[in-house]
């Protein structure tokens, strides 16, 4: 909740100084289940953030960080308009190839919109989300901006990821009818 995001960022003595801002937020590329090592999933992010540390010290004026849920978040200010731009978007691939590199798991980022206020947090943290869906179209190791997904990203259709997963394995099994059937089903 919002309220629980704000008092997260005041709470620990954060850097921020409320101007205008993006939120990034990093997920492993693959579904966690019941037998997933938790401690490997927090070395992970450790890992992360020590990369995403060194790399925004070269572009950001300021930033923090939080984890919610399966997912690593950044509040991004950037030093000049310019961080908006393609700079951005190289120095998270930057951050996705080097995570890569050193852990061997696959990661992808997804950017909300500039935002002035920091009550409008919930609101990004919901268009990373939307951003982050689209890896069913980009892949994985992905870096996906809300600017660019918007205008398809509609609040009732959401990418069922677990039907796209069936739906490509009832391909690579040859289940011609199987396919047929769940690809009928999603257009019902």
């Amino acid at each position: 909740s919002e309220s629980m995001i704000l008092g997260k960022i005041k709470n620990f003595g954060c850097k921020l100084q409320g101007y205008p801002y993006l939120l990034c937020a990093f997920e492993l590329d693959y579904r966690i289940d019941e037998s997933y090592d938790v401690c490997k999933h927090e070395m992970l992010w450790v890992k992360m953030n020590m990369i995403v540390e060194q790399v925004l010290m070269k572009e950001m004026q300021r930033w923090e960080h939080f984890k919610q849920g399966n997912k690593l978040y950044y509040i991004l200010e950037p030093r000049s308009e310019s961080g908006y731009t393609k700079a951005l978007e190289d120095m998270l691939t930057e951050i996705i190839r080097e995570f890569k590199t050193l852990s061997g798991e696959s990661i992808s980022a997804g950017i909300s919109s500039r935002y002035e206020e920091y009550g409008k947090l919930c609101q990004a943290a919901r268009e990373c989300g939307i951003a982050l869906e689209e890896r069913c179209n980009t892949g994985d190791n992905s870096c996906i901006f809300y600017e660019d997904v918007k205008l398809t990203a509609h609040k009732n259709y959401i990418y069922n990821r677990d039907m796209m997963n069936t739906v490509i394995s009832k391909m690579h099994a040859l289940n011609q009818k199987e396919v047929v059937c769940l690809i009928n089903g999603m257009f019902e």
